[in-house]
């Protein structure tokens, strides 16, 4: 099964009209399921994408975007050894 997982920048593009890309994730993000099945949301994307939402245009809007997360697409927990894992890629990642 394909799987997408979504990042802050395409989030914050879908629900922030101030976005320069608003149009364009709007349209991506309809189209996504289609295309590649289940889409993921790392919780701490999802804190990420809600505070900068609120900071920058509204707790309603932030609010607004929780919702649309929580039913379109699947929250995922990290677990320890998926910490390892990131932890281990960027400290063996030349720069």
């Amino acid at each position: 099964m394909k799987r997408l997982v979504l990042d802050s920048g395409s989030l914050i593009g879908l629900i922030s009209k101030k976005d320069h890309y608003h149009q364009e994730a709007k349209l991506g993000f309809s189209q996504i399921p289609s295309i590649f099945g289940e889409v993921l949301t790392p919780l701490p994307i999802l804190f990420e994408v809600y505070k900068f939402v609120s900071r920058y245009q509204s707790v309603d809007a932030a609010r607004t975007l929780l919702t649309i997360i929580q039913s379109e697409t699947v929250i995922v927990t990290l677990s320890s050894s998926d910490f390892t894992t990131i932890s281990d890629l960027v400290f063996t990642t030349p720069h």
